[in-house]
Formats: structure tokens, C-alpha cells, sequence
């Protein structure tokens, strides 16, 4: 009778595994690199990339100013005699030497815009790895489910052959009592995990800015990792390619060149070249100023009331020198100053870099080894149920062995898979603190 319950129970268990295996097969496996193909589509990507063109138009708008201004203009007088005059003219201006503010804006600009795509690269690095966390997740959610059904439907076999023990004589009230509430606690886990799983399908669909319900089943991880590179070649490539080291770096030669603007507007001398000319047709005017780089032209003619007087030539040239200029001194201190914090800000960025590599690299090797173990468990597992099969051919054995021995077993695929999420997660992250573009996946 007991192993007639047992069998009973073992294939009601079969049935329910049978089920879930069929349902996840007719469900469509959603792989690894269609989620990242997705991603681009998500709102945080969108984000990302707005940031990025953002700065791509404030270096537009600092090249266009590098463009020759023109400006129309229009005159009219009229003196206390009643004379009127009318004139048009035109006004121009050009940077013509290489240290015009306009030239150190389009710089500052390239250098914000390489910042930017730094910062662009690292939230796209960001949302990978949070897509990785949902998608594997999710895939640990639907397993947790199937143990969860599995230990269930072990403690329904449990209690039927508490029951019949009992009703045997062969065990008591309390043993009933303890494999019902057994039961129920198996039953309150698999609502949790099954809870456990819509909420995993609803944060995937969230970072993919996709429903749920289009969400076919996730793949597994990789069962291997690509080959690991030694911790030197990591630290050295994370020093010369890693983001916050990079804009560090920077920021550094923004300091550089506000510095070197603040001496060479302290040194250069005030000095104004103009040309003109002025006739009965037109008058012509060229100017130049040193300090600033720029060369302007102005041009007018008049329409009507315009002069008698024969035409001319006329040139100047002013010079200035500040001997004394107490703000412009204080802000080549603060420049010097900013670069001086610069600096300091670059050696703590390699220094938290090479901390944040060797910390990933060890969480990689602590992975692994967890892997390793898992993988020795699972065979564990296995040489268990054949020898508890084998004790149920030879009779020493039953049939709710065996279904315990399968829930084992499928226990231990379980954490060998949770093993592996684990390891490939750790890669990724050490990938990102690598600072190597994640889109392109590990597969």
C-alpha cells in the first residue's frame, strides 16, 4: 500500500514536470542578443543618446561662431540746417588669429563633446548590465518556480503517505500535522515565486520598454566564460580606457588651456591696427585687434546728402600695456589652482579605478569557484537518484525516494544555473569597470 501511494505521487509528480516542460518549450526562447537589440529602443537609451546630442549641438553652435559675421546697417540725419543725409552700409568681423575666445570655445566644446560620449558610452555600459541582471532574473524566477512546483508536489506525496501510515498505525497525528504544514508552507513558496516571476517578467519588459506578455522565455547563461586576461593587463587597460579616468584626463586639459587663456590675456598688450578710407562714392574701414584675434570691416554709401569733401586715407595704431591688473592675477591664480585640483581629481580616478578592477576581478574568480562547486553538487545529485532508483528496482527502496531524489536533483541544476547568472554578471561588470563597451555582448 505505501508504495502504491508512492508511485501514485511520483506520477502525479512526472505529470507536473511534464506540463512545465512542454509549456516552456512552446513559449519563445527570447535570447541574450535580441534583448540588446531591443535596448536601443528603451527609454533610458533614448535618454542617453539625447544627452549626447546635446553636446554635439552646443560644438555646432561654437564652430558656426568661428564664421565671418555680416551685419547690414542703415543711416539717416538730420542736422539743425535742415540737411538730410541717407546711407547704407555693411559691418564684418572674421577671427583671424588662432587665440580668439571663439577658437578656445570651439575647443572647450570638442572636449565636453568627448566627455560626453564618454558619459554616453558608460549609460549605455549601465543599461546593459541592468538588462542582464532583469534577463537573467527572470530566467532564475521561472526556475524557482519549477523547484517550488517540484517541492510541492513532494510534499503532497509526503502527506498521502503520512496518511496511509497512519491510517496503518504506522505513524502518528503529529506526523500527519508536520507533512500538512509542510504542504502548506510548499504551497505558500510557489505563490511567492510564482508572484516572484511576474514581477521579473513586468521589470524586463520596463527595461526593454516592452508589454510582458511579449516576452518569450530567457535563455541560459553561458556555461563558460571567455578566457580571463591577467590582473596587470586589466588594470593597464582599465587605466587607459576607462571612463571617469578618461574625463578626468579631460577636464585636466580644460584646466591646461583655461590657464594658458588666463596668461596669454594677461600678456598680450592692447593693441588696435585700423585703415580707412572715406571718398564721395564710399568709405572703407579695416580694424584689427590683437588682444582678442578679431578682424573687423565696415563699409557705408550714401544714397543721398552726401559729402563734397575729396577723399582721404587714414591710419592708427594704439598700444596698451597693463602693468598693474590685480583680477586678472587672481583668476590665473584660480586657474592655477583648478588645474593644480585636477590633477589630484586624475589620481584619484586611476586609484578608485585600479580598486574597482581588482574587486571585480576577484568577484570573477569567486564565481567561478562557485560554479566549480555547483557543478560537483549537481553530479552529486545525479549518482543520488541512480542509486536511489537502484534501491527502488532491488525493492530496499520507494517511490517518494525517488521523487525526493529528483527534487534534489533538480535543486542542484537550479543553483548551477544561479552559479553561472552570478559568474556571467560578475564578467559583465568587470567588462564595464574595464571600461569596454558592453552592446556587443559576451556571446
Amino acid at each position: 500500500m505505501r508504495t502504491e501511494h508512492g508511485r501514485v505521487a511520483m506520477k502525479r509528480g512526472f505529470l507536473l514536470f511534464a506540463l512545465l516542460l512542454f509549456s516552456l518549450a512552446e513559449s519563445e526562447t527570447l535570447r541574450w542578443g535580441e534583448a540588446l537589440a531591443r535596448l536601443p529602443a528603451s527609454p533610458g537609451w533614448l535618454q542617453a543618446e539625447l544627452a549626447y546630442e546635446g553636446a554635439v549641438r552646443s560644438l555646432e553652435a561654437s564652430q558656426a561662431a568661428l564664421l565671418p559675421q555680416l551685419s547690414p546697417q542703415a543711416n539717416y540725419n538730420r542736422s539743425a540746417q535742415g540737411k538730410e543725409s541717407l546711407g547704407l552700409g555693411v559691418g564684418a568681423s572674421v577671427v583671424a588669429l588662432p587665440w580668439n575666445p571663439r577658437v578656445d570655445a570651439v575647443e572647450n566644446a570638442k572636449r565636453a563633446l568627448f566627455r560626453a560620449e564618454l558619459v554616453r558610452k558608460e549609460a549605455r555600459n549601465n543599461l546593459v548590465l541592468n538588462l542582464a541582471s532583469r534577463f537573467y532574473g527572470l530566467y532564475q524566477a521561472e526556475l524557482d518556480l519549477e523547484v517550488a512546483r517540484a517541492v510541492r508536489g513532494l510534499r503532497e506525496a509526503q502527506l498521502e503517505v503520512a496518511k496511509t501510515k497512519q491510517a496503518l498505525g504506522q505513524a502518528t497525528f503529529q506526523d500527519v500535522l508536520a507533512a500538512r504544514q509542510a504542504l502548506e508552507s510548499a504551497r505558500l513558496d510557489e505563490a511567492s515565486a510564482d508572484g516572484a516571476l511576474e514581477l521579473a517578467r513586468l521589470s524586463l519588459a520596463q527595461a526593454l520598454g516592452e508589454k510582458a506578455q511579449d516576452l518569450g522565455v530567457p535563455e541560459p547563461p553561458p556555461e563558460t566564460l571567455p578566457p580571463l586576461p591577467s590582473l596587470e593587463q586589466a588594470l593597464t587597460e582599465a587605466l587607459r580606457q576607462r571612463s571617469d579616468v578618461l574625463q578626468a584626463e579631460s577636464r585636466l586639459d580644460d584646466a591646461q588651456a583655461a590657464l594658458n587663456a588666463a596668461r596669454r590675456d594677461r600678456l598680450l598688450p592692447d593693441a588696435n591696427l585700423n585703415l580707412g578710407y572715406s571718398g564721395q562714392e564710399a568709405s572703407l574701414g579695416v580694424g584689427l585687434n590683437l588682444k582678442s584675434g578679431t578682424l573687423s570691416f565696415t563699409g557705408s554709401y550714401p544714397l543721398a546728402g552726401g559729402t563734397s569733401a575729396p577723399a582721404s586715407w587714414s591710419a592708427s595704431l594704439s598700444l596698451g600695456f597693463s602693468l598693474l591688473s590685480p583680477v586678472q592675477d587672481a583668476q590665473i591664480a584660480r586657474a592655477e589652482t583648478d588645474l593644480a585640483e585636477a590633477k589630484v581629481a586624475l589620481e584619484a580616478a586611476k586609484s578608485a579605478a585600479t580598486l574597482e578592477v581588482r574587486q571585480r576581478y576577484q568577484e570573477v574568480k569567486t564565481a567561478l569557484a562557485q560554479v566549480a562547486l555547483s557543478e560537483h553538487a549537481k553530479e552529486g545529485a545525479v549518482r543520488s537518484l541512480a542509486v536511489t532508483k537502484a534501491r527502488l528496482k532491488a525493492g530496499t527502496g520507494t517511490a517518494l525516494d525517488v521523487q525526493a531524489a529528483e527534487v534534489a536533483l533538480l535543486q542542484a541544476k537550479r543553483n548551477l544555473e544561479v552559479a553561472r547568472i552570478q559568474a556571467h554578471l560578475a564578467y559583465l561588470k568587470l567588462l564595464g569597470a574595464l571600461g569596454r563597451d558592453l552592446i556587443g555582448g559576451t556571446r
